[in-house]
């Protein structure tokens, strides 16, 4: 996708979301903010509510696919497998990135579209029908009536109410970098809730869509408050297209049709089209590849770029790029509690940083479709994203005399940590081989996931990497980066940072909120914390008698997929 369209859309969405607001500005969506000059001009008088009507037809794909026949066919298994693990099937608690299982068990408040002739993205109907926003710290929801959960309690604004709250207040939350802008839920009527933040917030709408994490999924109350919340972690209950069948913990979810689902397909039937979702957890890619070809799985998602021309090729698969989102291969860090004189050397976190040849990365592992990237959390596209920003290039001889500068002309010794999978043992070896080569002599320790996580959490770590990739606004960086927030893996603490992130969430104003999320980016250009390596587009493979993928950003949403066979 090109840069200025991805701006745009950017921009089209903070105008949604000030749309609201009588007093904030309106953007023009197209022109990149990169060199704003002036500030868009504010409305005379409040706009319309953000959305009014829901839609009635299933979702549309997100990007081509293979020809949709006229008529859609019910039934069948969708057998799709991913190469991460559920840690919890409670959405609020939960701490993977991208679950589709998630997407059909339960329904978020909005969702998040995208126009394919526009190239656009914005925050359309849920579970809310519409809303308004009569001031920038408040929002006021209608929400849709006659849902029912899948024990049979109806969506209501209690419900949503206990939603949200938990969502503020629950220590565990995963998101709570987001949610802690909320300052609470009031119930107006049986189907109106009025959501009051401590903030300014641009991003709350966004973030309400599910876009950037499953964790804002709306769920039972009655059900949590029969099942406890040790119990209700095995037994999920939504509103979503589909039903809990079984979780066999690191091996399989299943799912079955909900038959009293509330959105309708195409036919005038309820989604979804499928009788049954089987999601596998299969770490090894070229297992998945295999049983992709073989026939024993339909869907995957982001496989790996060596394999890429093979499923182009096969005529019984078909291979759709996801150009917005992807992931920041070498997404790395340095722990910023650590004690070790080594890693609280800013020189040789600079020197590690220049280390890195990221056009050899993107060349050696990325086979043509990845680029080099310099810019932790950020990408072309993202308000703040700017390539004359300072960044760590690679010179190996400054790297050299960084380290001699340090003090460890000698070298020094370093461990880095990795999740046992492809292709981040691959990108390891390359990292590894780059540092030992300026005296960063670094030994690979490979992890299991949520063992990485829990070492990471404990201060424990000394480097470490993983996957990371664009945001659908640039305020949701601030889960990576502001104290304390659940996904601040390097657990860095700077007030200059937590401040530039506020200020970024909290200015409505696009041209503004790029300046200062240019800001943020210096920051950590200054600190040398993060580095990153190269980008690679988000993608998923299928065979050919899957139809109407859509994705929710950078998510599957299967509720409209269904199998020509």
């Amino acid at each position: 996708m090109r840069t200025v369209t991805r701006i745009a859309a950017l921009l089209t969405v903070v105008g949604l979301l000030v749309a609201c607001a009588p007093a904030a500005p309106t953007p023009a969506p197209t022109k990149p903010p990169a060199a704003p000059t002036t500030a868009p001009a504010a409305p005379t008088k409040p706009a319309a509510p953000a959305a009014t009507v829901a839609p009635t037809a299933a979702p549309k794909p997100a990007a081509p696919t293979a020809t949709a026949a006229p008529k859609v066919k019910r039934g069948g298994t969708l057998r799709y497998a991913i190469s991460w693990t559920y840690p919890t099937m409670d959405p609020h608690l939960n701490t993977a990135p991208d679950m589709p299982g998630f997407m059909l068990l339960f329904d978020g408040l909005m969702t998040y579209e995208r126009d394919e002739k526009t190239e656009l993205w914005k925050v359309t109907p849920e579970l809310a029908e519409s809303w308004e926003m009569p001031d920038k710290t408040t929002v006021v929801m209608k929400l849709r009536k006659g849902v029912k959960f899948h024990d049979g309690s109806e969506l209501n604004a209690e419900v949503v109410k206990w939603n949200i709250d938990r969502w503020a207040t629950h220590p565990k939350f995963y998101a709570k970098a987001y949610s802690e802008v909320i300052k609470g839920a009031e119930v107006v009527d049986p189907y109106t809730v009025k959501v009051s933040l401590k903030r300014p917030s641009a991003s709350t709408l966004i973030v309400m869509t599910r876009a950037t994490d499953p964790c804002f999924s709306i769920m039972s109350k009655d059900a949590f408050d029969k099942l406890g919340e040790e119990k209700v972690q095995n037994q999920p209950v939504g509103t979503g297209a589909m039903q809990f069948s079984q979780w066999l913990r690191d091996d399989r979810l299943i799912l079955k049709k909900f038959p009293n689902y509330w959105q309708k397909g195409v036919d005038g039937q309820a989604l979804p089209y499928l009788d049954e979702y089987v999601e596998r957890f299969i770490q090894d890619p070229s297992v998945t590849l295999l049983e992709l070809k073989a026939g024993s799985l339909d869907m995957t998602e982001n496989v790996d770029a060596k394999d890429v021309a093979g499923i182009k090729g096969n005529p019984d698969l078909v291979y759709l790029e996801v150009p917005w989102t992807g992931s920041h291969y070498f997404t790395a860090a340095f722990n910023y509690k650590s004690d070790n004189p080594v890693i609280n050397s800013l020189k040789v976190r600079q020197a590690a940083w220049h280390a890195l040849d990221r056009e050899s990365m993107a060349k050696a592992l990325g086979f043509g479709i990845a680029k080099p990237h310099y810019y932790p959390y950020w990408g072309p596209g993202m308000l703040g994203y700017d390539e004359k920003n300072p960044k760590y290039e690679f010179n190996e001889a400054k790297a050299k005399q960084l380290m001699a500068e340090a003090g460890f002309a000698g070298g020094v010794d370093l461990t880095l940590s990795v999740i046992t999978r492809q292709p981040e043992l691959r990108i390891g070896e390359m990292a590894k081989a780059m540092w030992d080569k300026v005296g960063i002599r670094t030994t690979l320790e490979s992890m299991e996931r949520l063992a990485w996580i829990s070492k990471i959490q404990a201060a424990k770590g000394e480097a470490f990497f993983w996957r990371q990739g664009p945001n659908p606004d640039s305020d949701l960086a601030r889960r990576g980066l502001v104290t304390g927030a659940a996904a601040n893996w390097p657990l860095y603490s700077n007030p200059e940072m937590d401040k530039c992130m506020d200020d970024g969430a909290a200015e409505y104003d696009p041209a503004k909120r790029h300046e200062i999320y240019k800001r943020c980016q210096k920051i950590m250009y200054d600190d040398a914390i993060w580095g990153v390596g190269y980008f690679m587009p988000a993608n998923r493979a299928f065979h050919k008698s899957v139809k109407d993928v859509r994705l929710v950003w950078g998510r599957t949403d299967p509720k409209g997929i269904w199998l020509d066979k």
